[in-house]
């Protein structure tokens, strides 16, 4: 895929998570293909329908969807151990 499709997306969720309260937000290795990949703990799947065909996955640990999720619901959850 073009970087001129993903970068924006890519972006676009960099200026969400500090709107979450995340302020250290560093971007991961990026991959494309239909190859296995470890993952973290949960992985979540974006798909564009419109122009723009596909899907893009954000692959991150259960604590950081959890915190994710809490911050964006206002909710204080702690993480499992």
């Amino acid at each position: 895929m073009d970087a001129r499709f993903i970068n924006p997306v890519i972006d676009a969720f960099r200026e969400i998570l500090p709107q979450l309260g995340f302020a250290d937000i560093q971007r991961g290795k990026l991959s494309m293909g239909s190859n296995a990949v470890d993952s973290l703990g949960v992985t979540v799947i974006i798909g564009m329908t419109k122009d723009l065909r596909g899907s893009v996955a954000y692959n991150m640990s259960e604590a950081t969807a959890m915190t994710i999720a809490s911050t964006a619901a206002m909710i204080k959850t702690m993480p499992p151990e």
